[in-house]
């Protein structure tokens, strides 16, 4: 099994928390989400997961933030 994680940043809200995400793919599939909080990389608790980052981060709304964390997150 070859997964994808990728690091998605919505910014900050307005009390200056962060709303980033870490979506894993496998297949082009999300099979799941982490939020990063203030943990960084190691919110991914699955280590398999973890490995698969390679930095890559790419900015979206806060809308979409939201409905991946709500329809996805673990």
């Amino acid at each position: 099994m070859k997964y994808q994680t990728i690091r998605l940043n919505a910014g900050n809200d307005i009390n200056g928390n962060p709303r980033r995400l870490y979506t894993v793919l496998k297949e082009g599939f999300i099979v799941a989400v982490y939020n990063e909080d203030y943990s960084g990389h190691y919110a991914i608790t699955n280590k398999v997961h973890r490995r698969a980052y390679a930095g890559l981060t790419i900015d979206i709304r806060p809308t979409e933030y939201k409905w991946l964390l709500n329809k996805h997150s673990l």
